[in-house]
């Protein structure tokens, strides 16, 4: 189903057997389609894009610096969203990747500006740090663009962490963790919803995801930090939990993926799952990229599963670092820690063939 002819020979097997049921926008998927036939930019064309916009921004930047406008608050707050909004406009322009890559440029360097302006005018931390989420919630409304719209979620997501920090509520981060999981289970295992509204959308997503993947990590990794921001500690239970839950769940769903169907194997998978999390209950960020290596695999997420993996493996470094052990204990929980996750990778492997035998 990689070409566009076999996309279409789908669509007419699936009005077949769905009959009156099924509807779908068949002249935009034969426009979009066609759009996909186009050849695409080449890698070197998108860095002279980059290129191209930083050099103009800084020449910009130039310009500003020789009319004395970089002392000027109002001067960089109204240049740095005339230059967001230029950038969220280029995209409207033209749909290719050389102007894309453009568009974030000005993007960027216009927020850049902005928040200069911001802090030039002696604005509160937390008024700096509510605008930014603002101004990263209607950008992601408004833009098509997918590098915009990933850059815009992400700086809201980064102003919520600067709220709490700021405020000394670094123990909110664990609700905070939450709700971002929970934004991307829904996310991931909902993505025909997105799919079926417009392409657009379909872009608006990709880039919702992949914002929403890197907000987990960041909001992780403060977690196995005591002297983050007066983080205490107490609330590591919260996280332990809702993150288990999450992976049970998400278990359910991929062993009915992968038909096992053995009560047994069920049995088995649940109590070896709930032992290897309850050993790093106190390491959120374990059981968090465990969650999003599991949504990645269900949903067939193949960035979210290589960032996963990767998140994974530097918090199991992280933890068993942390541990007030000496290095033959250290190495023997490493050891044991490879036994169990071994023996589920064989236990799925075994259950599977048996399922399919």
């Amino acid at each position: 189903m990689k070409t566009p002819t076999n996309i279409l020979a789908l669509v007419e097997v699936l009005k077949v057997k769905e009959g009156s049921d099924f509807s779908c926008e068949e002249e935009m998927l034969a426009q979009h389609l066609e759009k996909e036939k186009e050849p695409k930019p080449a890698l070197s064309t998108s860095v002279l894009g980059i290129l191209g916009g930083a050099l103009a921004t800084l020449a910009f930047v130039g310009f500003m610096i020789v009319a004395g406008l970089h002392h000027s608050t109002a001067g960089l707050i109204f240049f740095g969203l005339l230059g967001s909004s230029g950038g969220m406009a280029l995209h409207y322009y033209s749909k290719s990747l050389s102007y894309d890559s453009i568009a974030i440029t000005l993007y960027l360097c216009g927020l850049a500006m902005f928040l200069a302006g911001l802090y030039s005018a002696d604005i509160d931390e937390n008024g700096i740090a509510l605008l930014m989420f603002l101004v990263g919630i209607i950008s992601y409304a408004i833009t098509e663009s997918t590098l915009i719209g990933f850059s815009s979620a992400i700086i809201s997501s980064i102003s919520v962490l600067v709220l709490l920090t700021q405020n000394n509520k670094a123990d909110m981060l664990h609700f905070y963790n939450l709700l971002v999981v929970l934004s991307f289970y829904w996310v991931c295992t909902n993505e025909g919803f997105f799919l079926s509204k417009t392409f657009k959308t379909a872009h608006k997503y990709q880039a919702l995801r992949a914002a929403l993947l890197l907000s987990v990590i960041t909001g992780l990794a403060p977690l196995g930090e005591n002297s983050y921001g007066g983080l205490t500690g107490n609330y590591t239970w919260f996280s332990a939990i809702a993150n288990t839950a999450l992976i049970l769940v998400c278990s359910h769903f991929i062993m009915e993926q992968l038909s096992i169907q053995r009560l047994l194997s069920k049995i088995i998978i649940y109590t070896l799952s709930i032992l290897l999390l309850a050993l790093c209950a106190y390491s959120p960020g374990i059981s968090g990229t465990l969650l999003i290596i599991l949504l990645s695999f269900k949903t067939n997420y193949k960035w979210g599963l290589a960032i996963g993996i990767l998140a994974f493996v530097y918090f199991i470094s992280r933890f068993y670092y942390d541990l007030n052990l000496s290095l033959l204990q250290k190495s023997g929980l490493l050891l044991g820690s490879g036994i169990v996750f071994l023996a589920l990778y064989f236990l799925l492997i075994k259950s599977t063939t048996h399922e399919q035998e």
